[in-house]
């Protein structure tokens, strides 16, 4: 019996035992010295990495060596992640407590009880991470640092003004020790933490690391103060209308003195005084100027600044083009005068109305002072990109910005913009209020602005007229715009955390407008946004007829920005023709009409005997002939001597003159009169008064006006009695 119980148990010892068979050992452990991976970088740490070869074990016991000591010291005990099957690279990170030391490491795996020791490894910790700057005489900073073995690189990080946040400014390969930050990264005159931190490319079973995630911790005692000397702080350009008074001042800090400075690409309007660095005169003819500015100082330092002359035309009312000219036609015409060039706006080349969900803002842009900023504009209005587009930031005082994203009318789920290429920066247009601008996609890059616009509710000049390279301003908004604007900055805005194209990941949106006066919702509500339902080009100028002083006389209208006149009867009439802008500023011109007879219109009015209608032609007999007829008012269907022209002279007092009554008549073209006067019917006639001398002229005693003629009295020069006889006549010249 108790040889059967021994036996029973043995057995049953030896299915236990089987069941807890130790893990099979790891192999290929490597040690390798390397500087702390986190904010801190430290002289003492190591990583370690090994091959899994088990699928049950439940932790790691990482065992090391200091030097050539054969006690081993316990490091940790690292739970393992569940596994379906063996294999994979395992890493871990360790920070010694010595630097300079050699150690020696191997690792056990652990179910229950300890496998074989791996194969070891040693490695070597590195001297103390060393960061240190140095402020070159011009506009950068170099920094340098200790080498840290087997990193794979190291990243740079700035934290300053710009930017106000952590931000990694460099991602540099192995054993760099040096990197030198310059414009427009930094700014002259300013203070700036950097540190730098080694990262190295780890791959495990369930992680692949090829470049290190940038999240730094917060700027500590890790860092290092830089403050920048030298650089250049006048603003990137001006603009200003043409032929307006100019006057900049290149300045700059220096921890030395200016010896020499040069400006290249000067125009003729423009002087530049060498001396105290000003450019001054007056703004160049309409276009945009390149200058090249150099100062040098006497340290051997030289700094460059490109400068850019915007010459574009101020905002006003519309002005006069082509002149618009006066008609004079028969009953019955019509006459068609495209008013494209007859006013003329000259700041607004182009304009898009912007319809949202607010109300409506119209854009002025600036064609030729910001061409690619304009082109990549109109390029997204083209292509329906700005369709829909929310206004996803608003900071009441300073601005409001849209451009970036689309709402999908779901929850948090929104649709980004598809950007183009990024637009050269085109500085020079100041920020002021109402005005456009980019926003750069990176603090630290001028020309990274793509789809992102600002409207800048304050003058914002100070701010961003020189930040960055200088914000590109590319338009404004006109007439009562601002109001549309005004009323977007003053709405309630709140963080929201938003999935941009169905990617897990949020992204956080500061400063986000929803309209409504209830309190904002934790989550945002797309019915709420603030949305370009559309934008399309408008007219700079809009025509309209706001006189017509004789409307029987001629009709006037405005068909497809063309003046359409429609002669009604015979008169004269005066048309006002008025220009206005997208501000509501306008101007005008008075088109003059003149619906006067000609001889031929006057011939197909009147009823001729046996056709004979020629100007030389007396059809009734009585000694008046067709020309004067029509010119003296008279009807050549009526044989009769109507008295048009009066011979008489005037008698009683001394000197007495012989005098010649007829009527002018008004409405007519091409046709002249003349009076003369002759002693003896031989010879050449004296002129004494021709119609273009006009009633005013001395020889005329009287002009009595009615309504389709002027009578007037013509008095001859010689007084009567001086010679045996005298004669007057009038004569009709069609032109």
């Amino acid at each position: 019996m108790i040889s059967s119980l021994r036996l029973f148990f043995c057995v049953f010892l030896a299915t236990v035992l089987a069941a807890h068979a130790l893990p099979v050992a790891p192999n290929n452990c490597v040690a390798s010295g390397f500087g702390n991976a986190n904010g801190s970088p430290a002289a003492t740490s190591i990583v370690i990495t090994w091959t899994d070869r088990s699928t049950d074990e439940t932790q790691w016991a990482i065992r090391y060596y200091i030097g050539t000591s054969a006690t081993p010291n316990l490091i940790n005990a690292i739970s393992s992640t569940t596994r379906s099957q063996t294999g994979g690279t395992i890493g871990f990170l360790w920070t010694a407590g010595l630097a300079n030391t050699s150690y020696r490491f191997t690792i056990q795996s652990y179910n229950g009880g300890y496998s074989t020791l791996s194969p070891g490894s040693s490695a070597i910790t590195t001297s103390p991470f060393v960061l240190a700057s140095v402020a070159t005489p011009c506009e950068s900073i170099n920094l340098s640092w200790t080498n840290i073995v087997n990193e794979s690189g190291y990243e740079v990080f700035l934290k300053g003004a710009p930017p106000t946040t952590d931000t990694r400014i460099a991602l540099l390969g192995a054993n760099v020790t040096t990197y030198s930050v310059t414009p427009p990264i930094i700014a002259p005159a300013k203070s700036y933490q950097f540190y730098v931190r080694p990262y190295i490319n780890t791959t495990s079973s369930s992680t692949s690391t090829t470049t290190p995630t940038p999240t730094p911790t917060p700027i500590g005692s890790s860092g290092i103060l830089a403050t920048t000397f030298n650089g250049i702080t006048s603003k990137p350009g001006l603009s200003g209308a043409p032929g307006s008074a100019f006057s900049h001042a290149f300045t700059q800090v220096s921890s030395s003195t200016v010896s020499s400075r040069t400006l290249v690409g000067t125009p003729p309007s423009l002087t530049f005084n060498a001396t105290n660095g000003t450019l001054s005169g007056f703004h160049p003819p309409q276009g945009n100027y390149t200058l090249y500015y150099t100062v040098n100082f006497a340290t051997g330092c030289s700094l460059n600044q490109t400068f850019h002359i915007r010459s574009r035309a101020s905002s006003g009312a519309p002005l006069i083009g082509t002149t618009v000219p006066a008609w004079a036609a028969a009953v019955g015409a019509t006459r068609d005068t495209a008013l494209a060039g007859a006013f003329l706006d000259p700041e607004a080349e182009s304009a898009y109305r912007v319809n949202t969900t607010v109300g409506n803002m119209d854009f002025i842009l600036f064609d030729t002072g910001t061409t690619d900023t304009v082109t990549n504009f109109k390029n997204y209005v083209e292509s329906g990109k700005y369709t829909d587009v929310a206004f996803h930031r608003c900071v009441p005082g300073v601005a409001i910005q849209s451009g970036k994203i689309k709402g999908t009318g779901t929850a948090s789920n929104f649709s980004r913009v598809v950007a183009d290429t990024p637009v050269p920066n085109e500085p020079g247009v100041s920020n002021t209020r109402g005005t456009l601008a980019m926003t750069k996609g990176s603090d630290t890059d001028p020309d990274s602005a793509n789809s992102e616009f600002f409207i800048n509710v304050a003058n914002n000049s100070a701010a961003f007229d020189s930040s960055n390279g200088g914000t590109t301003v590319f338009g404004r908004v006109a007439g009562n715009g601002m109001t549309v604007a005004d009323a977007i900055a003053a709405l309630q805005r709140k963080t929201y955390s938003l999935t941009l194209d169905a990617n897990p990941a949020s992204t956080s949106f500061p400063d986000f407008p929803l309209t409504g006066t209830s309190s904002l919702p934790n989550l945002i509500d797309q019915a709420r946004l603030v949305k370009i339902n559309s934008i399309n080009p408008i007219p700079t100028l809009n025509y309209s007829i706001t006189g017509n002083t004789n409307p029987a006389v001629a009709s006037a209208g405005i068909v497809n920005n063309t003046l359409r006149l429609t002669a009604l009867t015979r008169g004269i009439t005066n048309i006002t023709v008025t220009a206005t802008d997208l501000d509501g500023l306008s101007n005008q011109q008075i088109i003059s009409v003149n619906l006067l007879d000609t001889y031929s219109s006057w011939t197909a009015q009147q009823m001729f005997p046996n056709g004979e209608n020629g100007p030389n032609q007396d059809p009734d007999g009585d000694g008046w002939d067709n020309l004067n007829e029509f010119a003296f008012i008279g009807n050549p269907a009526l044989p009769n001597t109507i008295g048009q022209v009066v011979f008489s002279g005037i008698t009683g007092t001394t000197p007495s003159y012989l005098t010649l009554t007829f009527p002018v008549r008004k409405l007519t073209q091409k046709l002249s009169y003349q009076v003369e006067a002759n002693d003896g019917l031989t010879g050449s006639w004296a002129l004494l008064w021709k119609s273009s001398d006009g009633f005013a002229h001395p020889q005329v005693v009287a002009a009595v006006d009615q309504a389709d003629r002027t009578i007037i009295t013509v008095r001859d020069t010689a007084t009567i009695g001086l010679s045996p006889q005298r004669f007057l006549r009038t004569r009709v010249v069609q032109d």
